[in-house]
Parts: C-alpha cells; structure tokens; sequence
C-alpha cells in the first residue's frame, strides 16, 4: 500500500512538471494549450500551403482587420496580425492568424480587464492570458460553455490557441494532436 500512495504522488508530480504554468501572463508572454483545425480561409500573405499555414485566436476583431482589412475595437491598422510562439521545438516567428477560434470569438485574452485602448470584451473576470476555454473545461467556469452557450469538449484542457493542420505539419506534430505552446509576443501591439 505504501508503494502505490508513493507511485500516484510520483506521478502527480510528474504531470504537474509536464504542464506549463497554465495559462498566467507574464512580460514575456503566455502558455496557452494549442488544438488543430483545418483551415478554412486562405492567410493572405502567404506562409506556404497556400496559405493554409495559420493559427486561430478567439478573437474575430483580429481576423478582421488581416483578412478583410476592417480593423475595429482600437486594432491598429497596417499592423502584422501574427504571433511568435515556442512549441517546445521549435521558435517560431509571425505566424498569421488567419481565423476565429478557438470556441469564442470575442475573448481577447491577451488584453487586460479594464485597460485602453483595447479592454478584454468578454469574461473580464479573468486574470489577463487566461483564456476562457482553459477555464471553463479545468475549472467548470461559465458552466464549462462558451460564449455562445456551446459545452466546450476538448480535453483535457481548453485551448487558447488554434493551430492549422498545414502548420502544425510543418512542425512535425502528429495531425490532429495538441499541446502546451508558449506564446511570447502578438505582433500587433508592438
């Protein structure tokens, strides 16, 4: 009996090593779990597979202003609307957001609860980087749905990020799989 109590705190410990620090800000970026998508849109500007090489984030404001060139909520036009990540492989350096996903489409999670010129628009409860998927599947938080009502199913965490199936081949990941990434900057506020 004592073995096995020691084995399960052994194995604790080595799934909670395994994890990044969940989703917490920091200057220098945040760790968001990543799922795959087919892409759907085409990124304007290239990035190989005809531009199906993307990433989604739950914020629509964002794909706006790269695809149909209309920039709302205080997105600055003229911007590079990418992000730069580390996936534990590979750095990786403006990679396009090409689409809304995933879940929401009004959770700029990257922006603070009450800050101009950009305020988190949705669940401004939440610590800035902390994206509501991740919330609502580990913490059952907004009765474990999105914005829309929907029970958010990817476990065993919520994603924060979408990423291509043509990108994430690109990496080397196995298709359909997901992971931690580490996104250090959203090149838009720089």
């Amino acid at each position: 009996m004592k073995t096995r109590t020691i084995l399960f705190v052994v194995v604790c410990m080595l799934v909670l090593a395994s994890s990044p620090a969940h989703t917490q800000s920091s200057s220098q970026g945040v760790w968001v779990y990543a799922t795959q998508y087919n892409a759907n849109t085409v990124y304007p500007y290239g990035n190989g597979f005809n531009g199906h090489i993307q990433v989604a984030l739950p914020d629509k404001y964002v794909k706006f202003c790269i695809i149909y060139k209309s920039c709302y909520s205080n997105y600055p036009a003229g911007r590079s609307y990418t992000i730069n990540f580390y996936d534990g492989k590979y750095n990786v350096s403006y990679l396009g957001v090409g689409e809304v996903g995933p879940w929401n489409v009004d959770d700029n999670y990257w922006d603070p609860a009450m800050n101009w010129p950009r305020p988190r628009r949705l669940f401004r409860d939440l610590s800035q980087g902390t994206p509501e998927a991740y919330m609502a599947v580990v913490t059952g938080y907004n009765s474990g749905r999105d914005q829309f009502g929907r029970v958010i199913q990817t476990r065993p965490y919520g994603p924060g990020l979408d990423v291509s199936t043509a990108a994430a081949g690109w990496l080397g990941w196995p298709y359909l799989s997901n992971r931690w990434v580490y996104i250090r900057v959203y090149n838009w506020d720089y």
